[in-house]
């Protein structure tokens, strides 16, 4: 997702992405919409229903969090550890 723009995100791919959210939640499974380099479209995920959204490890937890609305649930992704080790 992280490669579409805002405008290419909500022609092609939100609606089927609302669907697939639904269904899944409809199964009684959480969802956790995660996508790399989705700064731009944090709102428009959030806006599928999902009930968790996964942050980037370039996005800082605060400015995804309020990009995606304090109602919603985010998880952080990490740098792993290994990488910084050298």
């Amino acid at each position: 997702m992280g490669s579409l723009c805002l405008a290419d995100y909500r022609d092609y791919a939100f609606e089927a992405s609302k669907r697939l959210v639904r269904s899944v939640q409809q199964m009684g499974v959480p969802v956790i919409y995660f996508g790399v380099e989705t700064a731009g479209l944090l709102g428009e995920m959030a806006s599928t229903g999902a009930d968790v959204i996964g942050l980037d490890w370039r996005q800082p937890l605060d400015e995804g969090w309020r990009a995606v609305g304090h109602s919603h649930a985010c998880r952080g992704i990490s740098i792993p550890l290994r990488f910084l080790r050298r």
